[in-house]
């Protein structure tokens, strides 16, 4: 009798759960990148390859780009690191082609305990992204929820 309440509030706490984990993982991701050391890097070549992507909802084959940056650590040791894949739309990739092509140095915040958890410019964009994608798939979790409890009620 009382099965879908009791469905009904797991899912609901369960959701939740995914809410409270994404946005604390968040969180401790941002506030560990304050910690990060800032240093000079360059590109020393660009990786492509081919993906399967939507742009504007359409599917389409696309190339991807990733650098590989080189970088002194403030030990003395010289570190060599890919970035993420992105599209050649992105302004990162304008950064790295001018790192590569003229010298350009980029700025590059490491993790001094490994320096191979490193990255470019402002991350903190994506991580809020990452998220925020968290929350959206615990809304299916929590809708669920809401339905058994509803449905218990109702019927």
């Amino acid at each position: 009798m009382y099965l879908l309440l009791i469905a009904g509030i797991i899912a609901v706490l369960m959701g939740l759960a995914l809410v409270f984990a994404g946005i604390r993982q968040g969180m401790d991701h941002i506030s560990s990148e304050e910690n990060f050391t800032e240093t000079e890097g360059y590109v020393i070549d660009i990786k492509s390859r081919l993906t399967a992507c939507t742009i504007h909802y359409i599917p389409v084959i696309a190339r991807e780009y990733s650098a590989v940056i080189q970088f002194r650590t403030d030990g003395g040791e010289d570190v060599t690191a890919s970035m993420p894949f992105i599209m050649k739309s992105s302004p990162a990739f304008a950064d790295y082609r001018a790192s590569l092509e003229n010298g350009v140095p980029l700025p590059v915040k490491y993790d001094p305990e490994d320096p191979q958890n490193c990255f470019c410019g402002d991350n903190r964009g994506f991580r809020v992204r990452e998220t925020v994608y968290r929350i959206i798939a615990a809304v299916p979790v929590l809708l669920i929820g809401y339905a058994l409890i509803w449905w218990h009620f109702n019927i």
